[in-house]
């Protein structure tokens, strides 16, 4: 029943202290025909009649007895075997006190038990002492530390079993000096501290704990210490508030102070260890000093001794996010941090400390101060969670009704209202933290329920309409794009070593996003380039032998943005497409001589993927980068907006570069900005009919001088050629013995066309008049 209500018993452990001793029944008894003082027994033990040769003159039938079966080794250390005695097999023992260990003179007669007896036959001995125990072993999931106590577990069994549950009933005997007079606290972070509760105990007799807390604590892997801590521990596991007590005496002022750590303050631990508290981390103080860490361990310099005699005793709620990062950043957890991580019930502060004073009136001879100190500085609002009868029924696929719901949330002490139309406003405990939205109400009605009263289907509704992830789906067709021509996707680490990066794209030392705990150094910092990482990719497959290599990655890149380090800040995360290539452009083959890919091959692939998203306004500029590229490159610049963006660039690695990352071979990249390319792609196109008049075409030949590029020249023809020229190509480029070694000739292809009227000659004579003079005037062009 627990399995199925989420919580897997792995391990049921029977704690004996007499292993292999059960208790017995003599039903038969006669004379040893070979010894006078030897006695033929037969002995019930529950399961069997056991054959037992005893030499006790006070064995009779109808006798309740201790029997240790044959493999059974006594206290004494004597190992019970299966033997013959003078000729008549004997299967077992019965055994006298003195041979139980509870008598040191040996004893002649056998251990002779009262009626007490007569209901346990076969039962194990320790269970007629009191003294046996059963440990059952839960697996307890991280969002049910309402659990990881008896209580805790003990109302999830009356739930799933229909019992009451109980609980024991806390009564303080007090003294008539008020607490508030002996101490006070303040709390001065409440954002790690939400509530503290004290309680002063004088006249406290420090000692060894009754066997039965002993026995306890053992059972679940604790030591002993001495009373006083151990009925701390001991509330801990059955109420599930760690609590902590103080050396009264040692408390400065008889003031607990409250508060966050300042930056590098040091704290000496119970384990005798001083800790650099470099994060905030809550701090229990005197008037004085630190005497512990909040909600972790307790301090040494307060701890409780063999000459305390008043106690100081905390029980308090600290922040569980705040307790997680102390926790991790300090390297050290209790069992206290354990529960304080995942969060303890805020009302159960007072029950705790009330049950932990009642022991230590009862077990340390303590008298209580009157009253509890609780200082609230946080109140936790109530959580309201709407619950539909048909979300139940969708999630479950079995119509429950809203008076089963109600009464599963009822025995799980949720406050329930009806809310009409099928829905329940449901408050939860303030022990359960896990309930927080509609699904976790759902999954509670489940499991109360039980699972194996739900349901079986082979059938699932799905739901055909996608959810809107734009700019997923554009990620997505830019894979299918760049694999379509003949690229092999990578995926890299997004951990990076700093220096292959410096390399390639050297930024500020401020603006590196570094890992707190890095594995090494070559896992240290997060990505600002996805190049370096594609350089790893090639090499190893020219290592491999496998000379002709394209490969892609669209990944993210982290930088900070700010260069004040001392403000918290989001590092910026940037969406890149990165592609590497080198080698052949198609495989050896017999009939075609193998040609090296190029500059012009990688710059087909950039405008054939912005042409599939019907881009078709670019333009390539020369592109400088004196770290990784040669004079082979360009930037990549899209019209969009009314504005031109830069979206990226491509070009030829630098050979120098190359070496550092051990490749031989020429190496062609490109790095497309997505975001940007995504805003741009993401404009609706307008689409246009195709004209039903005829076009005019003209061929305009210039020289011009050999550092413009015909970017610029197609750019100017455009602006002034008026609305009539739809196209510009670039057909020819000259250079040679027919002009001057600074000049270039350049041959454009003009198209003129109207969608409305058939153009004539006079039309385009004024165009070509206007892109000539703009020709001239920018680039001192010479028709040829």
């Amino acid at each position: 029943r627990l399995g199925m209500s989420g919580f897997p018993v792995e391990d049921i452990i029977v704690i004996d202290s007499f292993p292999g001793v059960v208790i017995g029944l003599v039903k038969e008894t006669q004379k040893h025909p070979n010894a006078d003082k030897l006695t033929l027994t037969k002995v019930d033990t529950g399961t069997e009649l056991l054959s037992v040769v005893c030499g006790a003159p006070n064995v009779k039938a109808g006798q309740y007895v201790p029997v240790a079966n044959v493999g059974t080794v006594l206290p004494g250390g004597l190992e019970i075997k299966p033997a013959k005695i003078r000729g008549e097999r004997s299967s077992g023992m019965i055994c006298s006190k003195s041979e139980m260990g509870f008598e040191e003179v040996k004893s002649d007669g056998i251990w002779e038990l009262d009626e007490k007896a007569s209901s346990m036959i076969g039962k194990p001995f320790a269970a007629y002492l009191g003294s046996s125990d059963t440990v059952i072993t839960i697996d307890v999931t991280s969002n049910r530390p309402d659990c990881l106590n008896m209580i805790g577990v003990a109302r999830e069994i009356a739930v799933i079993q229909e019992c009451a549950l109980k609980i024991p009933v806390v009564s303080v005997p007090e003294e008539e000096t008020p607490v508030e007079q002996l101490a006070s606290v303040r709390i001065d972070d409440p954002e790690g501290c939400g509530r503290y509760a004290a309680r002063v105990l004088r006249g406290v007799k420090i000692g060894p704990s009754p066997e039965w807390l002993v026995k306890r604590l053992e059972s679940v892997g604790l030591r002993s210490i001495n009373n006083i801590v151990d009925i701390t521990n001991f509330v801990m596991l059955e109420c599930g508030q760690p609590l902590h007590a103080f050396d009264y005496d040692k408390i400065a002022g008889h003031q607990i102070i409250v508060r966050s750590s300042k930056p590098s303050e040091t704290f000496q631990t119970l384990d005798e260890k001083t800790h650099q508290l470099t994060e905030p981390t809550v701090l229990i103080c005197d008037s004085e000093k630190p005497v512990a860490l909040g909600g972790i361990m307790g301090g040494l310099n307060s701890e409780i001794s063999d000459t305390t005699i008043n106690v100081l005793l905390e029980s308090a709620y600290f922040d569980p996010s705040q307790i997680r990062r102390c926790v991790k950043k300090l390297d050290m957890s209790s069992d206290a941090s354990l529960r304080f991580s995942r969060g303890v019930d805020p009302e159960g502060v007072i029950y705790a400390i009330n049950r932990a004073a009642q022991l230590m009136v009862e077990i340390a001879g303590a008298k209580v101060a009157r009253g509890v100190i609780d200082i609230r500085a946080k109140t936790l609002q109530p959580r309201i969670i709407r619950l539909r009868q048909s979300a139940v029924t969708r999630f479950l696929g079995q119509c429950i009704s809203t008076e089963i719901i109600e009464c599963i949330l009822q025995k799980l002490e949720c406050a329930v209202t009806p809310a009409g139309n099928g829905c329940l406003d449901v408050s939860p405990p303030p022990f359960r933290i896990d309930l927080n939205a509609e699904h976790d109400l759902i999954e509670e009605v489940a499991r109360i329920y039980g699972y194996d009263n739900l349901p079986s289907s082979t059938q699932a509704p799905v739901y055909y309409q996608p959810s809107d992830r734009k700019e997923e789906t554009f990620r997505a067709k830019t894979h299918r794009i760049i694999q379509a021509y003949g690229f092999s996707e990578t995926v890299t680490y997004s951990m990076v070593n700093p220096k292959r990066q410096m390399l390639v794209r050297p930024v500020e030392e401020n603006q590196i996003v570094r890992l707190l705990n890095p594995i090494n150094e070559d896992l240290s910092v997060m990505r600002w380039s996805l190049l370096p990482s594609l350089f790893e990719v090639v090499r190893h497959n020219l290592f491999q032998k496998n000379l002709n290599v394209r490969v892609y990655e669209i990944g993210k890149t982290f930088l900070m943005q700010n260069s004040n380090i001392e403000q918290v800040e989001l590092p910026h995360e940037e969406w890149i497409l990165a592609g590497c290539v080198c080698g052949k452009r198609f495989p050896v083959r017999w009939d075609e001589k193998p040609e090296a890919y190029d500059f012009f091959d990688l710059k087909s692939v950039i405008n054939g993927l912005l042409g599939e998203f019907m881009l078709d306004k670019i333009e390539f500029n020369a592109y400088t980068d004196s770290v990784i590229f040669t004079d082979l490159a360009l930037e990549v610049t899209i019209a969009g907006d009314g504005r031109k963006k830069r979206i990226g660039h491509f070009g030829k690695i630098k050979r120098n570069l190359l070496k550092q990352f051990d490749i031989e071979a020429d190496l062609w990249v490109f790095e497309i900005e997505l975001k940007m390319l995504y805003q741009i792609a993401a404009i609706r196109p307008v689409f246009q009919r195709i004209p039903r008049f005829p076009y005019i075409r003209r061929d305009l030949a210039v020289t011009v001088g050999r550092v413009f590029p015909a970017g610029r020249l197609i750019e100017t023809i455009r602006d002034s050629g008026g609305p009539l020229l739809c196209d510009t190509e670039v057909f020819e480029v000259y250079t040679g013995d027919q002009i001057a070694p600074d000049k270039k000739s350049l041959a454009f292809s003009l198209r003129f066309q109207s969608s409305e009227r058939t153009l004539i000659e006079e039309e385009v004579d004024r165009a070509m008049k206007a892109i000539l003079s703009q020709l001239e005037k920018k680039f001192e062009a010479q028709i040829r």
